[in-house]
């Protein structure tokens, strides 16, 4: 059986309760452990999305304790900055592309973020991922060295080899 602080986070995660009624409010009139909810909230990358989440109850800055609040709201603006600047990259290099004629898909985090998040502070990145065609992968290194990147691996060697940099795993 889960604990209050479980359910508090499940519900959350759900946005279930928003209104001054339901799961959250209810769990929140009793004595809980923010700590506890703190930590599981950053071990599972979902800081930011309590933030938002919370935002939703009335008076919310006045009934969770001030270093909890506090917390989560630097969370969730430093991860808004960090994003920021990944999409604002992201759109820079994706314009160098398609100046060139290179076709990319962009998946996961910017993609989920624009289809799914609807917010750009809510879903944490480290990196952004494209699939793009073998064939142009060595215009690419070129583009990308032009404009002061650099390649976290051996672009030679995989241009070498039959590989790619992902293998299917099925």
């Amino acid at each position: 059986m889960l604990n209050k602080e479980d359910l508090f986070i499940r519900s959350i995660c759900l946005k279930q309760g928003l209104k001054d009624k339901g799961p959250i409010a209810e769990i929140l009139n009793s004595n809980l452990d923010w700590d506890y909810i703190f930590n599981q909230a950053r071990e599972n990358k979902a800081l930011s999305l309590t933030y938002r989440t919370l935002l939703n109850i009335k008076n919310i800055e006045k009934i969770v304790p001030q270093d909890f609040w506090s917390a989560l709201k630097n969370a969730y603006y430093l991860t808004l900055k960090r994003n920021i600047i990944i999409f604002n990259t992201l759109e820079s290099v994706a314009g160098l592309f398609k100046n060139e004629g290179i076709d990319i898909i962009i998946f996961k985090g910017p993609a989920l973020i624009e289809l799914a998040y609807k917010d750009m502070g809510i879903r944490p990145m480290a990196d952004v991922d494209i699939f793009i065609k073998k064939h142009d992968l060595a215009r690419i290194d070129a583009i990308l060295k032009n404009n002061g990147y650099a390649a976290s691996f051996d672009i030679e060697e995989l241009l070498r080899s039959n590989s790619s940099l992902y293998r299917d795993t099925l």
